[in-house]
């Protein structure tokens, strides 16, 4: 019997026997996987050459993933400490019980548990982004309770990269849910908050910055309104000055279902909402509205005596002239006129 085990493991796996093989993996039968791994042992380390799923990835999302997964570890497969196999686990929305196997292997291993978690794909997207993005709801609640708060801040998890993920989802409850959780409400009341983003559109990889005006954009474009609502009840001064923004830049048809939205904000022009409306504007769509004096006519609701209040108080903020080069949070783009004998002290 050994020598036919060894005889099993020198056999080439053919790519028909190893799609076979994830085949049975995917319907969830243990006795057939089983059978398969008497006859030919590395078929535990396989994988698909066109997709590059192993064994392991492919088990961890599959009907009796345990059983299968521990199946696969027992016969040396070295994946099931991969960060990668937690990648794809995470992504296929598996259920916790099977990441929680992957995290105790791992521990095993030499691999540190920061590197665990903090592993991402191509496009920097970890473990809890991935999750997020699968609509597990289970999975991503899960993982905030054993991930730790270091991890959860690393670059590949971030805050907005998550609630990002959750409102691709057009899931209310689960973006409202998301909203509630403190290091997510943070990253919400931070209007600097914002990170690298790696992406592919039409082939071409591309990069960019996003924030959370790109948040409340895209619960804006997918009438979420119940998630632009709790923004505005963490943020109200970014998130007015967003929707605004967003409502005077949609197509006519697509404006009129936020009009009772925007009806309902009451703009107190104070530094507060103008310091926000600036910052949306200088790094989200730069000199696309002439601001300064003509700052009210977009950010006030079309009511003679708001906007003559707004353009009277906004008139002692002007622009730096060199904005490009200062960047959205240099001082000086809120000097006073002085001609304008405003805010004296």
């Amino acid at each position: 019997m050994a020598n036919d085990s060894r005889s099993g493991s020198r056999r080439p796996l053919y790519p028909e026997l190893v799609k076979a093989f994830l085949n049975v993996i995917d319907r969830g039968d243990v006795e057939e996987v089983r059978a398969q791994l008497a006859a030919h042992p590395r078929l535990a380390i396989a994988e698909d050459e066109e997709t590059g799923v192993t064994s392991m990835m492919k088990s961890s999302v599959a009907p009796n993933a345990i059983a299968i997964m521990t199946l696969l570890y027992q016969h040396d497969s070295r994946d099931g400490t991969d960060p990668a196999a937690l990648l794809y686990a995470c992504a296929c929305g598996a259920e916790p019980a099977a990441v929680d196997l992957l995290w105790s292997w791992s521990r095993q291993s030499r691999v540190p548990e920061f590197m665990f978690w903090a592993y991402c794909d191509t496009f920097g997207d970890g473990p809890m982004v991935l999750a997020a993005r699968s609509h597990n709801v289970l999975l991503l609640r899960h993982l905030r309770s054993i991930v730790r708060i270091s991890d959860q801040r690393h670059p590949s998890n971030h805050s907005l990269k998550q609630l990002r993920a959750i409102i691709s989802t057009n899931d209310e409850e689960f973006a409202v849910e998301a909203m509630s959780t403190r290091l997510i409400q943070q990253a919400i009341k931070n209007e600097e908050e914002s990170y690298w983003r790696t992406y592919e559109d039409h082939g071409m990889i591309k990069y960019g910055w996003i924030m959370v005006a790109n948040c409340i954009k895209d619960a804006i474009v997918a009438d979420l309104q119940r998630v632009v609502d709790k923004f505005e009840r963490i943020h109200p001064a970014y998130t007015h000055a967003t929707v605004y923004y967003c409502t005077h830049s949609l197509q006519p048809q697509e404006r009129t279902v936020w009009t009772d939205l925007r009806a309902q904000f009451v703009w107190d022009c104070s530094h507060d909402i103008i310091r926000p409306a600036l910052l949306v504007q200088l790094r989200w769509l730069p000199g696309l509205v002439p601001l300064g004096y003509h700052i009210a006519s977009y950010l006030i609701p079309t009511k003679t005596d708001l906007h003559k209040r707004a353009q009277s108080r906004i008139k002692g903020f002007e622009l730096c002239e060199n904005e490009q080069d200062c960047g959205p949070l240099c001082s000086s783009c809120y000097r006073r006129k002085s001609s304008h004998g405003m805010y004296s002290s």
